[in-house]
């Protein structure tokens, strides 16, 4: 490895490695989150990261262990910042777009295609990015269109450009999820930026640990409440003391068990999962081991190993949901609605989860989705069999369905950007 490059820059890549591990070694006891307690991990880790980069510092570039968040897949993130300071071409469509790429979406699988007219965009359901047996009534795909919106919304005030948006304008198409119109003539000056827009490029899901020590203020839930409220039909509820919370923490590692056992859905989630660098970069989408909230060590050991099995991956997805995210929680919220296949309503509760997510970035606050319970239901449905995680959800919003499920509390370290299709990538016409 070292006779690749110059002496000055093997010696600089010696010093991240003693970086790294500096860094790592003294990491709590706890779950590696592979199925090893992480003292003895760490010890066995070390030392396979030292030999690795001993034998070849230039695999673990190759393998992405430097330079997390770097690459083209991650500069739509950076193109939003520059909107942030007025660097923009003057159309207010592509400036859009470029807010719009940024919203949440299951998976991180993007599944939208923005259409571009003069005075004109249109958010499209991509459904080839379905995630079949996950999401067999495309429930969470909708949501994801929503979260699309909200963002163009937030983007169009942002740089000063009033819009009009319809919801599913063409009862012929419901792949035309919204269409936002605005008159070129009638640009506004632009405002101090809100909270939100200043978000935008900001917003993670943090499916690391929180801390257990601090708690959300009563303030910023009750603001939430309201916030999911704007959209008609959809209310938002809180889960956070004793014996309710833990009952509910058991549901979400229930379904995910279910999940884990379930090789149809197992097979989709597999497919979303980039761990090859060049892949990442290529697709510029779905979930990176540098979201997954794992330590620094656990990630770096897991890149330079050819890549997990699908059985290990969810083993520590389900070591993770069981022994670090449902724990640390400081609380859980459900986003329901009267009908889970209407799909405006589907559409309003990704407004309200992208809305609510940019309120909490804007006061430091962490939110991770943790859906299974949802796409349980969803799959006992489609399945025909009896259902359990259905009648077990409607009792926390009774006489209401749970589109999305999520936890909340303050993240106990920095969130890494995903990977992201620019508007280039997404926009036809």
């Amino acid at each position: 490895g070292s006779s690749r490059g110059s002496t000055r820059a093997c010696s600089r890549t010696w010093t991240e490695v003693a970086e790294l591990l500096s860094s790592v070694l003294g990491d709590p006891e706890g779950d590696s989150g592979l199925g090893f307690g992480r003292r003895a991990f760490l010890k066995l880790g070390a030392a396979g990261l030292i030999a690795a980069a001993g034998g070849s510092v230039w695999w673990a570039r190759q393998r992405g262990v430097f330079g997390v968040g770097a690459g083209p897949a991650y500069e739509p993130w950076e193109a939003f910042s520059g909107l942030l300071e007025g660097e923009w071409s003057g159309d207010p469509g592509l400036a859009m777009a470029t807010g719009a790429v940024l919203a949440a979406s299951p998976h991180n699988s993007q599944p939208w295609v923005l259409r571009l007219e003069p005075g004109r965009i249109e958010i499209l359901a991509d459904l080839a990015r379905n995630l079949g047996p996950v999401d067999p009534f495309l429930r969470e795909l909708f949501m994801a269109q929503g979260c699309a919106l909200e963002n163009l919304e937030v983007t169009a005030a942002g740089i000063g450009v009033p819009v009009s948006v319809a919801i599913l304008p063409d009862p012929d198409d419901l792949r035309l999820a919204a269409v936002a119109t605005w008159d070129p003539e009638e640009v506004e000056a632009r405002a101090d930026a809100d909270p939100a827009f200043r978000a935008i490029p900001h917003r993670r899901t943090d499916r690391g640990p929180y801390d257990v020590g601090r708690r959300v203020p009563e303030g910023l839930l009750e603001e939430w409440v309201g916030l999911a409220a704007r959209e008609e039909g959809v209310t938002l509820r809180w889960i956070r003391e004793g014996e309710e919370k833990r009952r509910f923490g058991d549901l979400i590692i229930e379904a995910t068990e279910a999940a884990v056992l379930d090789r149809e859905s197992g097979e989709v989630t597999a497919r979303w999962l980039r761990t090859d660098p060049v892949e990442i970069q290529r697709e510029r989408d779905g979930l990176t081991l540098d979201g997954q909230g794992l330590g620094a060590l656990t990630v770096a050991l897991v890149k330079m190993l050819p890549g997990p099995s699908r059985t290990r991956m969810e083993e520590g997805w389900l070591e993770a949901t069981r022994d670090l995210q449902v724990p640390t929680a400081d609380l859980f919220g459900v986003l329901a609605v009267e009908d889970p296949d209407d799909r405006r309503a589907q559409i309003a509760t990704g407004r309200a989860w992208q809305r609510i997510h940019l309120a909490a970035t804007a006061s430091g606050v962490s939110l991770h989705p943790m859906n299974q319970i949802p796409e349980r239901v969803g799959r006992e449905q489609a399945l025909g069999v009896e259902p359990s995680f259905g009648p077990a959800l409607e009792a926390w919003v009774p006489g209401r369905s749970g589109l999305l499920c999520f936890r909340a509390g303050y993240g106990s370290k920095p969130t890494p950007p995903s990977p992201r299709r620019g508007a280039s990538q997404v926009l036809v016409g």
